[in-house]
């Protein structure tokens, strides 16, 4: 940062020191900073794919989607092979309900890249309707019971979007994804095949068997994903917590509610 600092003081228009210096913020987690800089390098050199994918990129994973769908449809239109700009945008558009354009993005995408797991997860949760979401990077310490309640309202809301029209029913197939002959089970197990150590695989495919009523295939897949997990993981507590409460199994589903917005859990 400080060589940087003083390279931007000899040369305080080059995009390139400009972007190093807001890697350097991200890495630190000091998302402010990494932002105003990769912002900075991005209209400096508005050419730049690089630069605008990782501005995007960024404001993605602070879940500022409205500027990560400007950035990565900028990166698109420098790199239109981008295949991760692609899937990010495809579930940007799914959580705002334009389902037609997450699915162009995401056929665009898995034809650039096959081998690509998280693509055949995308499909998987376009066709049931919902995502699960990481609700562990947000969550507060809380009473445990009252937090039980919030997340079963939340599985119970998930496939809600602002707008009412492009509502997707979990239990039915869209029309719109006709294109894609199997079923989510498929596209699931099919990321799965292709890294059988994805953690996120088997947590999605655990929470998608336990709405579908297999409990014995669910928590044999959330198993998994603890065995695959760091101990301070608690998203996959928070996703066993979902399955034993969908299970009627309410002291359990408390246990690991605790266990994962506790201090001992919680991601940093």
């Amino acid at each position: 940062e400080l060589i940087t600092g003083m390279l931007l003081t000899e040369h305080p228009d080059s995009a390139e020191l400009q972007y190093i210096r807001g890697m350097i913020y991200s890495e630190r987690n000091n998302d402010k900073e990494a932002i105003k800089w990769l912002k900075n390098a991005s209209e400096a050199d508005p050419n730049s794919h690089k630069y605008a994918y990782a501005l995007a990129d960024k404001c993605f994973e602070i879940n500022d989607t409205k500027t990560a769908f400007k950035f990565y449809t900028r990166a698109l239109e420098l790199d239109e092979n981008d295949s991760i700009s692609l899937k990010r945008r495809a579930l940007i558009n799914k959580f705002s309900g334009r389902e037609d354009d997450a699915v162009k993005d995401i056929e665009k995408a898995l034809h650039l890249n096959p081998k690509d797991p998280e693509i055949y997860m995308i499909i998987g949760d376009l066709l049931t309707g919902y995502v699960i979401e990481n609700v562990s990077n947000n969550v507060e310490k809380s009473d445990a019971n009252e937090f039980s309640e919030n997340i079963s309202e939340k599985s119970e809301n998930t496939d809600e979007v602002d707008d009412t029209e492009n509502k997707t029913d979990s239990k039915k197939r869209p029309s719109i994804l006709d294109d894609f002959e199997k079923d989510s089970e498929y596209y699931f197990s099919k990321a799965i095949e292709i890294d059988p150590e994805y953690r996120q695989g088997y947590m999605t495919r655990a929470r998608y068997y336990a709405e579908c009523g297999e409990m014995e295939k669910a928590f044999a897949d959330i198993d998994k994903a603890l065995e695959l997990s760091d101990d301070k993981d608690a998203d996959v507590y928070m996703v066993r917590g979902i399955i034993y409460q969908l299970s009627g199994k309410n002291d359990e589903a408390v246990a690991d509610f605790r266990k994962a917005v506790s201090s001992e859990f919680m991601v940093q």
